[in-house]
């Protein structure tokens, strides 16, 4: 019975071109991203110089047990109230990470393709996790370009992912070259030329309109 079961499943998803393991690496490339710029922001926090920002004279705490925590617990707290501070769980695509970046120096300005792609990724991503995978009114106002009936269940396609994941590589190459401006340090010289391939990549799978 087990093994006809997952005959069928296989069946179903070789007829959906594999829609499940897509959508399972939209989730995971979200999870990814946000674990790696939560990261990278508590190390900046934990670096002396990355508190010295003005956005983050206005966070509120209780004083005593911040100035007897250690270091790295500083830092934690600091994250957590940055993050409730600034309404990061709340932005939309790419913002959820930027309004963590622009506090500690490291926000910038992002390409609207790639822009697009990140409200695609956290917008299909949302739909995934908390409907089932089921398109809503919002999902289809969101991301216009995505022509799904509405109630009707999103078939991910790999196109789709490899386009979330394009998005991502670029996004994470811009971070990287703002870090190395920010510590004094030149632009790595294969940053051009990696963001240029990536953004020909874009464009070719960004989806129309």
């Amino acid at each position: 019975a087990k093994a006809a079961e997952l005959e069928s499943f296989a069946n179903e998803q070789a007829a959906a071109k594999f829609s499940y393991v897509h959508e399972l690496g939209i989730v995971k490339l979200w999870s990814i991203l946000e674990n790696a710029f939560d990261e990278l922001t508590f190390e900046r926090l934990r670096d002396p110089q990355g508190r010295g920002f003005e956005a983050l004279n206005s966070l509120e705490g209780p004083l005593l047990p911040f100035f007897n925590a250690s270091p790295a617990e500083q830092s934690e707290f600091l994250l957590g109230k940055l993050k409730s501070s600034v309404k990061a769980p709340l932005q939309r695509g790419v913002g959820r990470f930027e309004a963590l970046l622009n506090p500690i120096g490291l926000g910038g300005l992002v390409e609207p393709l790639v822009a697009k792609a990140f409200i695609d990724l956290s917008e299909t991503r949302n739909v995934i996790v908390h409907r089932g995978g089921v398109t809503d009114k919002q999902y289809l106002a969101r991301c216009p370009w995505n022509q799904a009936p509405l109630g009707d269940k999103l078939q991910v396609r790999k196109r789709q992912f490899d386009w979330h994941a394009c998005a991502a590589d670029w996004y994470v190459v811009e971070v990287d070259a703002r870090l190395e401006a920010l510590l004094g340090r030149a632009r790595p010289v294969n940053h051009d030329e990696l963001q240029l391939e990536l953004m020909a990549s874009l464009r070719q799978l960004n989806p129309v309109p």
